[in-house]
């Protein structure tokens, strides 16, 4: 497996996974020493023997997002490079907003791009993406992040 982080250029890749979702915002100092749920996503990945590449919009030394030009333009190269887009959406109002998540998951959702969804138990202001992703894929949203993974890599491996 191959992690590509936005602060190195995009690895194109006929198997890969986006990981789509809030992300921590490091510019603000009390969120310093939060650990992104891409970790625990990347382990899990791991421990399935994903064998392509994992997107990941975050800068790999947990630096702040400072250039927003290149990190839209990563994200879209990234997300449009994909076989798979995830959401996972652990949203918490006000720490993990995923705003944007909320954007890219409506472009996405119509699009022939494969997207697989989920958000934990619990996660805010989800029902509306719930709705739509049982409406348009008929599914429904995964609520751990174990299952969502083991089947974007099931699919990935057919």
């Amino acid at each position: 497996m191959v992690v590509n982080f936005s602060d190195k250029p995009v690895i194109k890749s006929n198997k890969s996974i986006f990981l789509a979702g809030p992300t921590i915002r490091r510019e603000f100092p009390e969120n310093k020493d939060k650990i992104s749920w891409r970790v625990e996503a990347i382990k899990i990945l791991n421990e399935l023997n994903f064998d392509g590449v994992v997107y990941v919009p975050e800068y790999e030394n947990n630096q702040p997002i400072t250039e927003f030009e290149k990190q839209f333009e990563w994200e879209w190269n990234a997300l449009h490079s994909s076989s798979v887009i995830v959401f996972w959406v652990p949203r918490k109002f006000p720490e993990l907003p995923a705003l944007t998540t909320n954007v890219e998951f409506g472009f996405y959702i119509n699009s022939e791009k494969l997207i697989v969804y989920g958000r934990p138990d619990g996660a805010d202001k989800t029902r509306y993406l719930d709705a739509l992703y049982k409406k348009v894929s008929n599914k429904k949203p995964h609520n751990s992040l174990n299952k969502l993974l083991f089947e974007t890599v099931e699919f990935l491996n057919k």
